[in-house]
């Protein structure tokens, strides 16, 4: 459950799942666009880097995609929210190591370390807030925007109890199955799907042989690069996780032909050679003595 939650790295769901017209067209051109911008955006090491680039993919963004339909908009938004919360946090808690000060700030780096999380929480939870606002006065939602609304509800976790976490958690693989139903072919769900599949426990409903399917499934239908690298990895790591390392390699080579410049994917492939999957990647930092400068 704690890789699961890593994944996840982010009740109230039903009510806006609600059968309607697909995006198309400019609409999922946009998102595509986007969820590519996220992709690439791991071409950089530092922070700072990927927050300039995000920046000014947002700048392109607006000037290519101001026209597409308010529920592309609010897509994008909440995909570009996601990314820069994620680089801002990695900043953050790289900042100490980078300086070599660790020890000499510890009660300063709490404080400030309580400040990052509460700026966070108040970001993914006026991010959550606009999409349920949205699904409210909306109806017809596209399976794609059900998706993104569950990716952000998960992206909430870390900032409710306990109890409201197993609310969410609770019928989790119904609920992809649900968006599944609503667009059979939707890369990302499938690729979530096949992941929540892949850890939870067959008592709760986890089905590892049907993980692989529904990710295998989300390759096919990839409809960006994003989408692809998601695929490729994820069959990558649970092919590693079961010991079954030519396949392991096969996707992975795979999605490093793709971009040769991804740090994520080559931190991967270091920590598989020296024997870890990526779920297990803070064990394999340690033993390198250091961290993940992001």
């Amino acid at each position: 459950m704690k890789r699961f939650f890593a994944i996840c790295a982010f009740g109230l769901f039903g009510m806006v799942l609600l059968f309607g017209k697909e995006l198309n067209g400019k609409d999922l051109q946009a998102v595509h666009w986007v969820l590519d911008a996220k992709y690439y955006v791991d071409n950089y090491e530092k922070s700072e880097e990927k927050l300039a680039f995000l920046t000014q993919k947002e700048m392109e963004f607006r000037e290519n995609y101001g026209d597409v339909s308010e529920e592309a908009l609010i897509i994008c938004k909440s995909i570009f929210i996601l990314a820069k919360e994620t680089a801002k946090i990695s900043a953050f808690y790289n900042l100490d190591e980078s300086m070599g000060q660790a020890n000499k700030k510890e009660k300063k780096d709490k404080a400030e370390k309580k400040e990052r999380a509460a700026e966070s929480e108040m970001v993914v939870m006026n991010c959550f807030k606009e999409l349920k606002a949205f699904a409210e006065n909306n109806s017809e939602m596209s399976a794609c925007f059900n998706y993104h609304y569950k990716e952000v509800e998960f992206s909430t976790l870390p900032y409710l109890s306990t109890n409201e976490q197993l609310g969410i958690l609770k019928n989790v693989i119904e609920d992809y199955r649900k968006i599944e139903e609503q667009n059979p072919k939707l890369s990302e769900n499938l690729f979530m799907l096949g992941t929540v599949l892949y850890f939870v426990p067959k008592i709760a409903g986890g089905d590892k042989k049907e993980a692989k399917e529904k990710l295998i499934l989300a390759l096919e239908n990839a409809g960006c690069l994003y989408e692809k690298n998601s695929a490729l990895v994820m069959l990558s790591q649970i092919h590693f996780e079961d010991k079954e390392f030519d396949e392991a390699k096969k996707y992975l080579d795979e999605a490093r032909k793709m971009n040769l410049k991804n740090k994520s994917v080559e931190l991967i492939a270091r920590a598989n050679e020296a024997g870890y999957s990526m779920f297990r990647m803070e064990n394999y930092l340690k033993k390198q003595g250091g961290v993940n400068k992001s």
